[in-house]
Formats: C-alpha cells, sequence, structure tokens
C-alpha cells in the first residue's frame, strides 16, 4: 500500500489495514525525487513535474510518489496503526511475501541493514551491513 495521501483515499487505506492487518505491506513508488522536493524529474523518458509533494506527468497523471518508507511508517501509524504494526507492514509483512526470512528481522545470521528511530519516529541511525551510515 503506497500511503501517501495521493494514491489511496484516506478511509480506503483505514478499511484496507483493518481488513489485511499483519498481510499488508507498505511500498513507496518513490521517484529519485523523494525527500527532494519540488521540481522536474524523468521517469524513464517521461518528464514529471514533482509540485506540493505530488508526482505527475505534463497530462496531469500520477507518475510514481516522493514517499519515504519512513513517512509511509508514521501515516500508517496516523490511520491508527500502532509503531510495531507499521513497521512489520514496512519489514517483516514484504520479506515473508518475498520469501525472505533473513530479512525483516533482527536476528543472528539476518542481514544487518537497520535503521534507528526515537519514539517521536524520526531516524537517528542507520547501519548497512552493521555499519554506521551518515543518514539522509
Amino acid at each position: 500500500m503506497i500511503l501517501d495521501g495521493n494514491h489511496l483515499a484516506g478511509d480506503a487505506a483505514r478499511i484496507a489495514w483493518r481488513a489485511a492487518s499483519g498481510r499488508l505491506a507498505l511500498v513507496t513508488d518513490a521517484l529519485q525525487a523523494a525527500g527532494v522536493g519540488d521540481g522536474r524529474w524523468r521517469l524513464g523518458a517521461v518528464e514529471v513535474e514533482v509540485r506540493d509533494g505530488v508526482a505527475r506527468t505534463a497530462g496531469g497523471v500520477l507518475a510514481g510518489s516522493v514517499l519515504t518508507m519512513l513517512e509511509a511508517v508514521r501515516n500508517l501509524v496516523d490511520l491508527g496503526a500502532s509503531v510495531e504494526q507499521a513497521l512489520d507492514a514496512a519489514t517483516r509483512v514484504p520479506a515473508r511475501s518475498a520469501r525472505r526470512p533473513d530479512l525483516g528481522v533482527l536476528a543472528p545470521g539476518a542481514a544487518a541493514d537497520v535503521v534507528v528511530l526515537d519514539d517521536e519516529l524520526e531516524l537517528r541511525r542507520v547501519l548497512v551491513g552493521g555499519a554506521e551510515r551518515v543518514a539522509a
């Protein structure tokens, strides 16, 4: 589910979450403009304009999103999911769908790619392969 406020109406997102909690995966459909702001971008051969956080073609067609996964998690919490449920929808559920038991979990032998969030769901640290990276 792309929870950017554009791909799916809030009421539809709430209904989907209530119907499929624990089975619903968050995705972003993000362009390279994600987290950057308004401007003109390319999606393959198509020119896309991001205005007020919405990506559209010249013809007005929705063209991906600028949603980050962290924003998707926050938006799911705003819809009524617990923090744990929202993080699960961003990690474990998609890993399970991809049949990748080594992803989406914090366990010995699992991939050591981790984001550390504070109580307000703000990014504090990023580890890739167990090594610290500068958070953007």
